[in-house]
């Protein structure tokens, strides 16, 4: 299942300068990105290592969160940008890699096969509400028993967290108009759906606009 904006989000253009953007904390929608990067990076730090099974990040992009995890770890980088994987691959230049140019939606839901450790940060925003929940549903179709998923994305805890932002007045126009146009999270619907597939999932705020949560599924 290709996601319907994959062609509109992919950052081929934006490559060059994307750190120095994406780690401006002045930005609002910025909030918060070092800390939320350095959680899930813990997060999948911790996640024991499934034989055969390398840890997967989704959404790559210029491989910031692939850079925090353990060396000794198998990584597939998956990403639509080709820019973005050329830069994620320089950076882990001697590290087990595998890129893989895809929609990450696509590469999620159009194959089978168990999955072991799954991270993603500031990618899967880009898909809209219905996607998202064709991509949690092939996570909990897809990991292994004892996996771990962590997301670390733009998004609010619930709705009317998000209401009570966009009808404050520190919500500036453009924020407001990111917010609609790509789709931030509202991750207490991700935790309802992962909890009731039968995980164990910790949720938190990083920023005004980011938040995470890490979902695991029992060894049982």
């Amino acid at each position: 299942m290709r996601s319907v904006h994959v062609d509109r989000f992919n950052h081929d253009e934006d490559a060059d300068g994307y750190d120095v953007h994406v780690q401006d904390e002045r930005n609002l929608i910025r909030r918060g990105y070092a800390a939320c990067l350095h959680a899930v990076a813990q997060d999948l730090s911790r996640a024991p290592m499934l034989p055969d099974l390398p840890m997967v990040d989704l959404g790559v992009g210029t491989g910031n969160l692939a850079m925090a995890l353990p060396a000794d770890r198998p990584l597939v980088l998956v990403d639509i940008s080709a820019a973005m994987l050329a830069r994620a691959q320089a950076k882990l230049e001697g590290r087990t890699v595998t890129i893989v140019q895809d929609d990450a939606l696509s590469w999620l839901t159009d194959h089978e096969g168990p999955l072991g450790t799954v991270g993603s940060t500031f990618a899967l925003h880009h898909l809209d509400p219905p996607e998202k929940v064709h991509l949690l549903d092939a996570l909990v179709r897809r990991l292994a028993p004892g996996a771990r998923v962590c997301i670390g994305d733009l998004g609010f805890q619930d709705a009317r967290a998000q209401d009570a932002f966009l009808a404050s007045e520190g919500c500036p126009p453009e924020v407001a108009d990111a917010i609609a146009d790509e789709f931030f999270w509202d991750f207490s619907l991700a935790e309802k759906w992962l909890v009731n597939a039968g995980f164990k999932v910790r949720r938190r705020a990083h920023g005004p606009l980011i938040g995470s949560l890490v979902a695991m599924r029992d060894e049982d």
